[in-house]
């Protein structure tokens, strides 16, 4: 069977100004994904920055897979895009979306690529268009959650127009939208998580801790967009991965995450850890249900925390996360393998993980990266580093994943991970792997 991975971007993208670089490399994975697919014949259709799909330098995919064939889709819209992978006569086109800064809407953009690939007689694996539109806005996710009876916290969607629909109207003696809105927030159990209704991730979140800061904030010039005032839910924070399709899905263990000083995850900040074996009390007959209920099918990632009462889904991304390598990474077999196994076989039933530990520095040099490549527990080290970034923090990351036989185990190799590399590392890095680490021994 002729299998196209496809994967598309809405941005613009300047691979002379922003850098991706991973070890072992996207090449290499694809040639091991093709030696454990010998049936098949794979192809990576992608646009750059082709995240887990292909290497490029520049604006030039770099022809580092041996035994597969990579294209570049020039496409600016799903039409085109569609157009250029049938004209590569797949038998399966199977959608890999990856994320772009701003909206996180590249699942949905992947989802109409798969709808004209279906009418015109190709296979695809692809969420429906409703699932990734609803999953790509926070307001629709909840709708979804509610509908599904799946436990997510208490919320009030603030939509921006009506909110502030009173400003510029002197005629408007009180706005009645705004009027509800306070309602709403009073309502809730601070402290509140703010959140943009379509934003990336965490990024631009706002956490208050009474009514009038959550007020404050919405009242504010720095709100400029739909929000969703959302409770915190104090526990443990963890992300899972939901591969397959209706009627056979796979739900991966959870993994933990760590948090900041707010008690919500930073994507530049977080550490995690697992996977988590949770046995009978763990969210995977949940998370099931939910996959049924919204049909999805390819991967999505899911946030969750462990409250004194439960599990409790936070967001759903139709797309790869940087957990989706963590899991690789954990299994010892290349991504795409692992989502053809848990989508077309049965491979979750012989699939063994080992314990990892996955956490981000300040991107380095190539010659330093070889050096964390090397170390003696790193299996995936993955560099994203912006060159304009006119802030430090700005300036990206380097990803780093280190596995060990045994949980007990990981701690020791962060240890050893921050006295080979001291001036990577910040004081609280062995803190929080000590932490991480000893959870999962108990678990």
């Amino acid at each position: 069977m002729r299998i196209v991975f496809y994967s598309t971007n809405s941005d613009r993208f300047d691979g002379e100004t922003f850098e991706i670089r991973t070890v072992p490399s996207c090449g290499c994975m694809m040639d091991r994904t093709a030696e454990m697919f010998p049936e098949h014949e794979l192809i990576a259709a992608t646009q750059l920055p082709a995240i887990y799909a292909a290497d490029y330098r520049g604006n030039s995919v770099l022809s580092t897979s041996r035994l597969t064939e990579t294209v570049i889709l020039r496409g600016t819209s799903p039409a085109e895009c569609a157009s250029e992978i049938l004209a590569l006569g797949p038998d399966l086109a199977f959608a890999v979306p990856f994320w772009t800064s701003g909206h996180d809407w590249l699942g949905l953009n992947d989802a109409l690529v798969a709808e004209i690939l279906r009418k015109n007689g190709v296979a695809a694996v692809s969420h429906p268009v409703g699932t990734a539109s609803a999953c790509a806005d926070k307001f629709m996710t909840h709708l979804a959650l509610e509908k599904a009876g799946i436990t997510a916290p208490g919320y009030v969607y603030v939509h921006n127009g009506r909110y502030r629909c009173a400003m510029g109207h002197p005629e408007i003696r009180t706005n009645v939208y705004r009027e509800e809105a306070l309602r709403g927030l009073a309502g809730l159990r601070f402290p509140v998580v703010i959140k943009d209704s379509d934003g990336l991730s965490s990024h631009g979140m706002e956490v208050a801790v009474s009514p009038a800061q959550a007020v404050h904030f919405l009242d504010s010039k720095r709100n400029r967009s739909d929000r969703i005032v959302e409770e915190f839910i104090g526990g443990t924070q963890f992300g899972a991965e939901i591969h397959g399709r209706p009627g056979h899905y796979t739900v991966l263990p959870p993994v933990m995450m760590s948090v900041n000083r707010y008690g919500i995850t930073s994507p530049r900040q977080c550490m995690k850890a697992g996977p988590l074996i949770s046995g009978t009390d763990g969210p995977e007959e949940m998370l099931a249900s939910l996959a049924e209920f919204l049909r999805l099918e390819g991967t999505a990632q899911v946030d969750l925390v462990r409250g004194q009462d439960g599990w409790y889904v936070l967001d759903i991304n139709t797309r790869l996360s940087g957990m989706s390598q963590l899991y690789a990474s954990s299994a010892g077999i290349p991504l795409f393998a692992m989502l053809l196994q848990d989508t077309l076989g049965d491979g979750e039933n012989r699939r063994v993980f080992r314990p990892v530990l996955n956490f981000k520095l300040p991107p380095v040099e190539d010659s330093v990266m070889d050096r964390i490549s090397r170390f003696p527990h790193t299996v995936r080290t993955e560099k994203f580093h912006d060159l304009r970034a006119d802030q430090k923090r700005a300036e990206g990351w380097c990803e780093v994943t280190l596995a060990a036989s045994a949980p007990e185990w990981l701690y020791a190799a962060a240890v050893e991970f921050a006295a080979e590399f001291p001036d990577l590392t910040d004081p609280s890095f062995a803190g929080t792997a000590r932490s991480m680490t000893e959870k999962l021994v108990e678990s």
